[in-house]
């Protein structure tokens, strides 16, 4: 299911702060191959692991704040998504034009 969100979204995933977005992958990545190769053996590596699950949450959740920011930005400067002008949404008989 991730693999797939990834796929059908690579380009708008790519458009904002590829850097967050691969430390994300990376951080949780490396937390599921310490889970793997010693499976809790000790202590330590459940912190390691805990720690790199932590960094790929924190990650992710700023990549998508920020996308969200960029977004919203473009859409109030309209720069983004075309926004209706007052114009558009009067009537032509009230509006008012001044020579």
């Amino acid at each position: 299911m991730a693999l797939a969100y990834l796929v059908l979204n690579a380009r708008r995933l790519i458009r904002h702060e590829p850097w967050l977005l691969i430390l994300s992958l990376s951080a949780f990545a490396f937390s599921v191959g310490i889970d793997q190769v010693f499976a809790s053996i000790e202590p330590i590596y459940v912190v390691v692991e805990d720690g790199a699950k932590l960094i790929g949450i924190v990650a992710w959740f700023l990549f998508h704040l920020n996308a969200f920011g960029e977004t919203l930005v473009s859409v109030v400067t309209d720069t983004g998504t075309p926004i209706q002008s007052d114009d558009t949404e009067m009537p032509p008989s009230s509006r008012t034009h001044h020579p």
